[in-house]
């Protein structure tokens, strides 16, 4: 009784300093957008320069950070104290979409979409009479946005040079607004001023002096990029992401999250390992991981690669071999079959297909024992993560994703004192499929959003160019933003070598579709997911494995069909009053 007193007061206590913080916040520094990241080092680090770079371009709003797992942000829920803009797995989004606690931001994206294409289609536009027609009919919220922009750039650099910034100049005008701007002495207090401003005055402002600038390019035999100075990229647009991303945060034909960093499953294998093997084997040399590989080539290397001490004790294992929910869908698809139906009213790993492949998985542990199992903590490696023990050449292949990366790099330097380098998954050899699976996650926002304008705001910073850019280099895994992407694993010198190669596979991999991390089916889940995680100890094989997962998947999917049922009757009864 006294824990759950003592709960409830916190929950109180939380949303009083939440509300109090926010209200303080509002009164002195403008509007405040909450931003709810998980509790790692990474990110605390990374998220409070992100803070700098967003607030330092967008000085009418402050960022709240506020970090916890998943259970702390829906008792901040609970509360009535929901973050702005949060984080989530999008294993969890099925869950707050079906709570109402997350809103779909599918309006949000098409109003984006639909401005940066108005803006891209002026460039279009080959007569100069015509353009400067459709520039003066632009959206007035996109001129404003630019005119608030291109102010606060040139504010900034007059500051820095130690001059004056007139806003009653920039902005040609003698209404009274323009000229008290002016007279503002404290910067930070004009530059949130000019993003407040008159949106009409502002939009002229624009629009006049994109046609003086068309003009003035023209007269000089130049052209003048509307894109470029309405900054079309800075509206949100699915086809700067991976699919995969996209689909994974997508419940029912809505998106609920922007996707940020993610990672397919990759090899990411010890070059040095397969050289010795190779000199010390001249006649069974083994290829590098190529796009050729199939399990058969995988498992062959991982055995060649083993090696053991006098006493059989493995003291490098050739591969790894994870069971959980971020692997063994990955090798289920690869042999032709599915987790789930495309209804997700029914479990198919009672399939051959899907039995199959997890007796390629539990075969390279028991029957040919080159990884690690659930029992090596009797060789001293329980302690450690795949990451760590590749690291330590303990392990010759890891089948991971690129989120291994950050147990790799540290302050911007590799670990590792020896070459290795990435490739593609293994393909089944029966079917030739190599699909990947997709691990990630995105940004969500509240359903009670106060401001929502702000918050959108956010959210496109968290995952644009230049913060997915930062995320890349403090060690995140891989961006969902395809051009950043490719342009943060290429170039002179970068290293790994194929390190472009999760780009590719990004565009060919597929999300978990069927986890429901939380709610009244959740337990029932586990308890499905528990059976596969019983292979790497041995206690199961892998026909009854799948047999008992099946099972009990299905009777997680009745629970939830039956919730969603119970629900639909309490929303009639309640419309019908």
């Amino acid at each position: 009784m006294k824990v759950v007193v003592w709960l409830s007061l916190a929950v109180i206590l939380l949303g009083l300093v939440f509300s109090l913080a926010t209200c303080r916040s509002e009164e002195t520094l403008g509007r405040v957008v909450t931003i709810f990241d998980w509790p790692f080092a990474i990110n605390i680090k990374l998220d409070r320069e992100r803070i700098k770079v967003f607030e330092a371009d967008n000085p009418d709003i402050k960022m709240l950070l506020v970090t916890g797992q998943e259970d702390k942000y829906i008792t901040m829920v609970t509360a009535g104290v929901a973050p702005d803009v949060a984080t989530t797995g999008y294993g969890y989004i099925p869950y707050y979409a079906k709570c109402g606690m997350i809103r779909p931001l599918n309006d949000l994206i098409e109003a984006d979409e639909k401005k940066r294409k108005a803006i891209l289609a002026l460039d279009k536009i080959t007569d100069a009479a015509e353009r400067q027609k459709a520039i003066l009919a632009l959206d007035n919220s996109i001129a404003a946005a630019t005119a608030r922009r291109n102010a606060l750039s040139a504010l900034n650099k007059s500051v820095a040079a130690g001059g004056q910034f007139s806003c009653a100049k920039y902005f040609d005008s003698d209404k009274a607004e323009i000229l008290a701007l002016d007279k503002i002495t404290d910067v930070n207090d004009r530059r949130r001023a000019i993003f407040e401003m008159d949106e009409s005055v502002a939009a002229d402002t624009a629009k006049r002096r994109a046609i003086a600038a068309m003009n003035k390019a023209a007269g000089a035999g130049g052209k003048f990029s509307c894109a470029e100075y309405f900054d079309a990229m800075g509206y949100y647009s699915r086809d700067d992401y991976f699919p995969a991303t996209l689909e994974s945060v997508t419940y029912e034909g809505k998106i609920y999250a922007l996707p940020d960093t993610g990672s397919p499953v990759a090899i990411i294998y010890n070059k040095d390992m397969f050289r010795k093997y190779n000199k010390d084997n001249p006649d069974k040399k083994l290829d590098f991981p190529n796009e050729k590989w199939t399990w058969d080539d995988y498992r062959k290397a991982a055995e060649a690669l083993t090696q053991h001490r006098d006493d059989r004790k493995r003291l490098v294992y050739g591969a790894s071999m994870g069971f959980h929910r971020n692997r063994f869908p990955m090798f289920v698809w690869q042999a032709g079959g599915e987790v789930i139906n495309k209804e997700k009213t029914k479990c198919l790993m009672d399939s051959p297909e899907a039995i199959r492949a997890m007796q390629f998985m539990y075969d390279i542990l028991w029957k040919y024992k080159c990884a690690p199992t659930a029992q090596t903590q009797m060789e001293g490696l329980a302690e450690q993560g795949e990451g760590d023990r590749f690291c330590k050449q303990r392990i010759a292949m890891l089948l991971t994703a690129r989120y291994s990366y950050s147990k790799l790099l540290k302050d911007g330097k590799w670990l590792t004192k020896f070459e290795w380098d990435v490739a593609q998954p293994p393909m089944c050899p029966e079917t030739g499929k190599r699909t990947s699976i997709y691990i990630g996650g995105g940004w969500m926002i509240s359903a009670r959003i106060r401001n929502l304008d702000e918050a959108w705001r956010v959210a496109k910073f968290l995952v644009g160019s230049k913060s997915c850019e930062m995320a890349m280099e403090a060690g995140r895994a891989l961006t969902s933003h395809k051009a950043v992407a490719a342009k943060m694993t290429r170039g002179p010198n970068h290293k790994p070598e194929h390190d472009y190669l999760w780009s590719d596979i990004m565009s060919d991999c597929r999300p978990k579709d069927f986890e429901y991390r939380t709610g009244a089916a959740g337990p029932m889940f586990d308890k499905a997911m528990g059976e596969l995680y019983e292979l790497p100890y041995d206690r199961r094989k892998p026909k009854e494995a799948c047999i008992n997962c099946t099972k009990y998947f299905n009777k997680a999917l009745r629970i939830l069909r039956e919730k969603d049922e119970k629900d639909r009757k309490e929303a009639e009864a309640r419309k019908n009053k």
